[in-house]
């Protein structure tokens, strides 16, 4: 049976994950070459944060007000864990160290929930 979505209570999981303070992993820096994007990668007590600041050179589109230029997205540990979507998106935007270094980052604070 599908359930409706509910986009309130989803947008209240999303900063919960955002703004908490206890961080068990972080990565902030350049995406590796040719990109030039700027990410960063974020594993608290509550979840994963992936946020990606587009930077293009020869339009110089990575200022403040550019409504295409920032990506975040957003999830739990267990659906870190256990699904691929979001590990898909960081082991695009900043590659494979950084993805295992989260991973298992989140793995260890799932086994200690359990």
């Amino acid at each position: 049976p599908n359930r409706p979505i509910d986009t309130y209570t989803m947008a209240s999981e999303k900063r919960a994950i955002t703004s908490c303070q206890t961080k068990l992993y972080e990565f902030t820096g350049q995406a590796p070459p040719p990109s030039k994007n700027y990410c960063q990668v974020i594993v608290n007590e509550k979840g994963v944060v992936l946020r990606v600041w587009k930077i293009n050179t020869q339009v110089a589109i990575h200022h403040a007000g550019a409504a295409d230029s920032a990506h975040e997205e957003a999830c739990t540990l267990e659906e870190f864990v256990h699904h691929q979507t979001l590990a898909d998106e960081i082991s695009r935007a900043v590659g494979s160290e950084v993805l295992d270094a989260a991973l298992a980052a989140a793995s260890k604070a799932v086994g200690k929930k359990h």
